[in-house]
């Protein structure tokens, strides 16, 4: 059952020759879902655009426009380099196994209620639940994944940089003539 399942949700087509449509998350962001209905229905009314979705059956206006990262209060931290050390610091949270930088996802951006909610926003480490293979090839959860030392190491560097460069922008700029 499991397998027809995954081959149903990883599919272009059903075994009835309908296209598979998926709204992922856990749970999936009611809005994005409605959103999602209501454009497949305009679209069979003949009132609206044919809706357009990714090579997973996604809706494409939802979730391959970014990542999670592009719109997390954080990403100016992974930018700089600088890494949170314990959950409920405020820096970024890859190095404690957050995936929002390569999952596409607009929790961070829509919340889950009315722009309210979701991982990031309070204060969690994205796990992808938006991504295909979830769980398993998001875990083991809030652990340092593979890429991330890679990645924030690089950050680390450049970061370093491009805060010097800043301040002496900053120290230029604020000075009295």
């Amino acid at each position: 059952m499991r397998i027809l399942l995954s081959i149903l949700l990883y599919s272009t087509y059903s075994m009835l020759g309908l296209p598979v449509i998926n709204v992922p998350g856990c749970s999936p962001i009611g809005e994005n879902f409605v959103k999602t209905v209501a454009a497949i229905l305009l679209y069979l009314q003949g009132i609206g655009p044919a809706p357009q979705f990714d090579e997973l059956g996604r809706p494409a206006w939802i979730f391959s426009i970014q990542t999670a990262y592009e719109s997390c209060s954080r990403g100016g931290f992974y930018e700089e380099g600088v890494f949170a050390k314990n959950y409920g610091d405020k820096e970024c949270l890859v190095t404690l196994g957050c995936w929002g930088p390569v999952v596409q996802c607009n929790v961070p951006r829509r919340g889950w209620i009315n722009a309210i909610g979701g991982c990031m926003q309070m204060g969690r480490i994205c796990i992808g639940c938006t991504m295909p293979g979830f769980p398993d090839k998001m875990t083991p959860f809030f652990e340092e994944h593979p890429g991330a030392l890679i990645s924030s190491t690089v950050s680390r560097v450049t970061g370093s940089l491009m805060r010097s460069l800043r301040m002496i922008s900053m120290q230029d700029k604020l000075r009295k003539k």
